[in-house]
């Protein structure tokens, strides 16, 4: 699995378990993530670079992109590398934000 920023910074401040750090599923969900804001221009951004990844995707997949590839694993580890660029975007943009509740995130873990 592709560890982003978001997964990095969790897992630095998460229970460990005996050779990793666990429970970090439900930690994610615990962030200060900000709902939506239409006026926030990261966010604004977020979604058109989401929008463009879906219709990368659609395309490829109307395309006959898969084939006869029935594995998921493959085929995310496939659209994940199609996605490289605009997930490298995600990261930067994802990872400025939350450097600004890092301190918030912190305490969240930490509960």
């Amino acid at each position: 699995m592709k560890r982003t920023k978001l997964i990095e910074k969790v897992t630095r401040f998460a229970d460990r378990g005996l050779c990793e750090p666990r429970d970090i599923h439900k930690k994610v969900l615990e962030l200060p993530i900000p709902q939506f804001d239409a006026e926030n221009p990261h966010h604004r951004q977020l979604a058109e670079l989401g929008q463009a990844c879906t219709a990368k995707v659609r395309q490829w997949i109307d395309n006959g992109g898969p084939g006869s590839i029935r594995s998921i694993g493959k085929l995310r580890g496939m659209v994940r590398e199609m996605l490289r660029e605009k997930l490298k975007e995600i990261d930067g943009i994802v990872e400025g934000m939350m450097s600004i509740h890092e301190i918030h995130i912190k305490k969240t873990i930490n509960q």
